[in-house]
């Protein structure tokens, strides 16, 4: 799995609060979200969550990726909308 995919799973459970929240909008099971997670904190060797039963919360490390990964998806965000308005022009 591409980097940028791991980066927009983490960025939606962050938004959602939890693993279990952001399943259904990912079209993922928590477990397989869980496992994405576990992936990326492999990729950069940090942890980057404190899981407990009743919430998530952000490292150090974790905090400084989400702010990067919340860029990198409003961008993604935002080329998807302008590609939509190019759809809409006559050609």
């Amino acid at each position: 799995m591409d980097k940028a995919k791991l980066l927009l799973i983490f960025t939606a459970v962050i938004r959602a609060g939890a693993m279990s929240r952001a399943a259904p909008a990912l079209g993922m099971t928590a477990s397989a979200i869980s496992q994405h997670i576990r992936r990326l904190e492999a990729l950069y060797g940090l942890k980057l969550l404190n899981r407990n039963t009743r919430r998530l919360e952000l490292t150090e490390a974790g905090q400084v990726l989400w702010q990067q990964a919340e860029r990198l998806s409003q961008l993604m965000q935002d080329t998807d909308a302008a590609l939509a308005d190019l759809r809409q022009l006559p050609q």
